[in-house]
Formats: structure tokens, sequence, C-alpha cells
């Protein structure tokens, strides 16, 4: 039987050539969601990370020249290590928690419209 330029190779495959052939395309397409997930996890953590290195050991290294600076009435360097840095790491938590939070949402959500797009696949025959 001849096929039209429009059809595909999975039109001419047998049924079970067909559903592994699916199989291999939605685990191929699962694994691009799951692996942008994880790459703008690790993305997230190293900013935040690169953040908290930041807060807390650049004013101790830099603390006679920036003895100057005031902040509450405080050096800035003794403010930092008292509290500048616990509070500031506090508030990378919550960043993280918001933004990670974010992030598995559209996870779930990429994930479960590619399932969806899989069964209708699979209940319509194809």
């Amino acid at each position: 039987m001849a096929h039209t330029s429009q059809s595909s190779a999975f039109d001419a495959m047998p049924p079970d050539e067909a559903a592994s052939f699916h199989d291999a395309d939605w685990h191929a397409a699962a694994a691009d969601v799951a692996g942008r997930h994880w790459r703008r996890s690790l993305w997230l953590v190293a900013v935040l990370l690169v953040i908290g290195f930041c807060v807390t050991f650049l004013p101790p290294f830099w603390a006679r020249e920036w003895s100057s600076i005031r902040f509450a009435g405080w050096p800035l360097p003794f403010y930092m290590a008292a509290q500048g840095s616990i509070l500031v790491d506090i508030v990378l938590i919550i960043v993280y928690a918001l933004v990670q939070r974010r992030n598995d949402a559209d996870y779930r959500r990429e994930l479960h419209a590619l399932r969806a797009a899989r069964h209708a696949a699979l209940s319509s025959g194809r």
C-alpha cells in the first residue's frame, strides 16, 4: 500500500512497534523535562550559594577597608558578622523555597501535559 507524503513512518509500523515508538518518544520527552528541571534547580542553588558566600566571607575579608561604612549605627563588617549574614541567609532560604516551589510546579505541569498527550495518543490507537 502506497503512502502519501504526509504519512509518517509511524503509520506504516505494526501496532507493537508503534507502541514502543511512542514509549521511546515519551521517555525521551520526559527525560528532557526532567533535565530542564534539574538544570534550573542547579542554577538556582549555584546563584544562591555565590550570594551567600559573598555576604558571609567578603565583609570579614574587607573588614579594615569597610570599617568606616556604618549600618544601623555599627561598622558594616561588625554588623554583618553579628547578624547581617544570618539575616541574608534566612532571606536566601526563603527565596530558594519560593523559586524552587515554582520550578517544581512547572515541572509537574509539563510532565502532566506530557502524560496527557501520551494517554491521548495511546487512546486514539496511534
